[in-house]
């Protein structure tokens, strides 16, 4: 989380020194370069870390975001949070943090709705994309908009009730990140991977790396490269976890009903998806 702490910003990229100390040692020897790479999900969200990359990574820098399916993705995180040894259901694990979503969301638009100029008001009131007009060099210049993004960080909160706080749930909504990456580190620097298009098609995915980092070393298939790979989170492994806790048919209701959710938000922001998703889905299969 390097990227997302104060300390990079005070320090630069020396502050990046002590997580690459033996890399430093081999290449002093002369020994083959060895690839950096820093990966986690929690970036997905950040607003700090596509800034900081911007401001303090080279260049030449290139970011993978690795999209997986929204409701696999949070069956995963509750089951890896361990949540059902605590007697919280996945009903309401997907309802308590829709509702604090919506919430979230609501306070974002009031407080974005002081800080646009009055010349633009109307245009706000009528589409209110906040993440569309962030970045909308017309309202906002990128430094401009993470200030507002801190500002509403620190009005509204996180997107998280108490069993998920450091698992934000805009990290379900790729869309709205790779918008926000996009906004620093530029559109043409991110290549999306799909975690379905790994699970089926990992010669694909290899391939598509080597194009888009240009390795002099690629990385190499190996012969079972597009066996296809099964989905570990299943709506059985939630209800099998704790049977006394919730039915499968329990976590299927509450799963549709974050499906019901999410897509909603993606067809208000069918622009910034097509924008965003489409965009990357578009790089991957051109680097095919």
């Amino acid at each position: 989380m390097v990227l997302s702490g104060d300390v990079i910003l005070r320090d630069g990229p020396s502050a990046l020194d002590p997580y690459f100390s033996q890399n430093r040692t081999l290449s002093a020897k002369g020994s083959k370069p060895v690839m950096l790479f820093e990966k986690t999900p929690h970036y997905a969200a950040n607003i700090q870390a596509p800034l900081v990359a911007a401001k303090l990574l080279p260049a030449h820098t290139k970011y993978i975001y690795t999209l997986r399916n929204f409701s696999t993705q949070d069956m995963s995180l509750y089951m890896h949070r361990e949540a059902h040894k605590k007697n919280i259901t996945y009903s309401q694990w997907v309802d308590e943090s829709v509702q604090m979503h919506k919430k979230w969301d609501m306070c974002r638009k009031k407080v974005l709705d002081k800080i646009v100029p009055p010349r633009y008001k109307n245009e706000v009131r009528s589409t209110y994309l906040v993440d569309g007009l962030l970045s909308d060099a017309k309202f906002v210049a990128p430094e401009q908009s993470y200030w507002i993004e801190k500002q509403m960080s620190k009005t509204c909160g996180i997107p998280a009730p108490d069993f998920r706080p450091r698992d934000l749930f805009e990290e379900l909504l790729h869309h709205r990140n790779l918008i926000r990456w996009a906004r620093y580190v530029g559109q043409d620097r991110i290549l999306c991977v799909s975690d379905e298009a790994q699970k089926r098609a990992a010669c694909a995915v290899t391939k598509a790396l080597n194009a888009f980092l240009a390795l002099k070393d690629p990385l190499e298939d190996n012969d079972s490269c597009d066996a296809v790979r099964e989905e570990r989170t299943t709506v059985e492994r939630l209800a099998d976890a704790n049977p006394g806790l919730q039915s499968k048919a329990d976590v299927m209701a509450a799963a549709y009903r974050l499906k019901d959710y999410v897509e909603s938000i993606a067809r208000l922001e069918k622009r910034l998806v097509d924008d965003a998703v489409g965009t990357c889905d578009a790089r991957f299969l051109d680097m095919l």
